[in-house]
């Protein structure tokens, strides 16, 4: 989309040709270099893309005539060229995973050395009220799947909580990477050598004879603050093996 804009964006007007005025229509981070090239290397646009200029149009620094000038450029967006990993990538933790295909979850808790542990199990359709008796009408479905708390002990959960989480953690999200590499130093630095919780989330078993579990989650430490008495609601994870 962004390449897409970048071809259809327009020239309206040259806004100014002085240097010493150009930092007034750059972003709060500057300039943003923007450089695409074709094949063998060509160089097919180089400019720099400024801060909004009242929607569609942006600021851009470009070559004209052999000298830089800004100007104002229609359909083309400073937001769609942010220096950041999370506008350029799937930030989601489980890209496709949703809520239904979610048959179990198992949250260990280090400090309450515990295990919360919820499955989804197919039992047969309870009638409605006024229905008892009846078979369920033709197409639908005589069985419905329901959560059931297997662990600490057993009980009906409830479910707006349950799939509450479940959601919480197929929608993850990162909000900044912290490191690009995993080992012991890692580990503890970020609170994963023994982590405050680890989220295992299963799957429909692909056999009887598998029980592993899809997608792992480790939770480690706080992120710390600015200051020291700065709290804030992060916390580093990772991926199990990732």
């Amino acid at each position: 989309r962004f390449l897409e804009d970048l071809q259809g964006s327009k020239k309206k007007k040259v806004v100014t040709e002085r240097a010493e005025t150009f930092d007034e229509y750059a972003g709060p981070e500057g300039w943003a270099h923007v450089k695409v090239l074709g094949e063998g290397g060509r160089t097919l646009a180089d400019f720099h893309l400024g801060k909004s200029a009242g929607w569609p149009d942006s600021f851009a620094r470009v070559q004209q005539d052999g000298k830089e000038v800004v100007v104002r450029a229609y359909n083309l967006s400073a937001t769609d060229a942010r220096l950041s990993a999370d506008a350029w990538t799937e930030a989601r933790l489980w890209p496709g995973l949703t809520l239904p295909d979610v048959e179990r979850i198992d949250v260990h808790q280090r400090d309450e050395k515990s295990v919360l542990s919820f499955v989804r199990e197919e039992k047969p359709k309870e009638p409605e009220e006024g229905e008892e008796g009846e078979t369920p009408p033709e197409g639908e479905p005589e069985t419905e799947k329901v959560w059931k708390m297997v662990a600490p002990k057993q009980g009906d959960p409830e479910r707006f909580k349950i799939e509450g989480l479940v959601r919480t953690f197929t929608g993850m999200r990162f909000a900044a990477i912290a490191a690009q590499s995993t080992g012991e130093a890692e580990d503890a630095r970020f609170g994963f050598a023994q982590p405050a919780y680890r989220v295992a989330v299963f799957g429909a078993k692909p056999s009887e004879n598998e029980d592993a579990p899809q997608h792992v989650l480790l939770v480690g430490d706080p992120v710390p603050g600015a200051t020291e008495d700065e709290t804030t609601d992060r916390v580093y994870v990772r991926r199990a093996n990732d």
